[in-house]
């Protein structure tokens, strides 16, 4: 996408009471009311926008929209080839601004606050969730001296991570199975395919320094990420053996970190 094209879209959609720009991720220009971003231009000719699914089925299966380039759900592209395609992202971009403004008489600051408070309840709710299934899986590791069933045949082995959360300071238990290298260990960032990185990954990178435990081992542990190739040979590894995860990278816009546990003396 020329930027002249860019251009038009910012033209038109910055006219629209209360939409704001940023610089996106990926090379890419985020428009947003309120905190709600209603898309995004990529600068390689791209829009993503993302949609309820039953309006994102529809606008595909109308020909207004293609499924993500990507593959993230809930979120349409429309590529920026021709002027008819530019007015079209310009009318999607629409429509999710007046999906997002003015609903009931009510102003957009209103409908920001109100989807920040379910973005809360949502977020809140998942990590209830997520705390409820780290317990039971802690729990029985406990009780197994290490062994945590899975759903297939020859899992890697189950490790407990004790973090330190980077704001907080104060420990979590995180359950993961770990890739094994000598006496070393390999953990993989996926969060089962959430296009957020988990807050371990954070909190290990702001403190390297933890505890693991193996079986009935507790073992003090330097974690160091892992890039370039040797992160895509290790990462390859692993995907060759488990699917999910090359379906993972295949859909997701961030690279899954890979990090490296290694003994270090107590």
């Amino acid at each position: 996408m020329t930027d002249a094209s860019l251009a038009v879209i910012e033209r038109e959609v910055l006219t629209w009471p209360g939409i704001t720009k940023e610089p996106g991720r990926f090379n890419s220009v985020s428009f947003t009311v309120g905190r709600r971003e209603i898309g995004h231009v990529h600068r390689n000719g791209v829009a993503d926008l993302p949609f309820p699914r039953a309006v994102h089925d529809e606008l595909i299966a109308n020909g207004r929209a293609r499924p993500h380039q990507a593959g993230v759900a809930g979120v349409v592209s429309v590529w920026l080839d021709t002027p008819d395609k530019i007015d079209e992202a310009i009318a999607l971009f629409r429509l999710n601004y007046d999906r997002a403004t003015d609903r009931n008489g009510k102003s957009t600051m209103d409908h920001a606050a109100e989807y920040a408070q379910r973005e809360r309840k949502t977020v809140m709710s998942q990590a209830r969730q997520e705390q409820d299934a780290n317990a039971a899986i802690i729990a029985e590791f406990r009780a197994n001296k290490g062994e945590v069933k899975a759903p297939y045949d020859d899992p890697p082995p189950m490790l407990l991570l004790h973090t330190v959360g980077r704001r907080s300071g104060q420990e979590h238990i995180v359950p993961m199975r770990g890739m094994p290298a000598g006496e070393a260990f390999y953990v993989f960032g996926s969060a089962h395919g959430k296009p957020t990185q988990p807050d371990w990954y954070y909190n290990l990178v702001a403190n390297p320094d933890l505890t693991i435990e193996r079986g009935t081992e507790s073992l003090t542990i330097r974690a160091t990420e892992v890039t370039g190739e040797e992160r895509d040979r290790i990462f390859a590894r692993q995907a060759a053996r488990f699917p999910i995860f090359a379906e993972y990278e295949r859909r997701l816009e961030r690279t899954i970190p890979v990090i490296r546990l290694d003994p270090r003396p107590a």
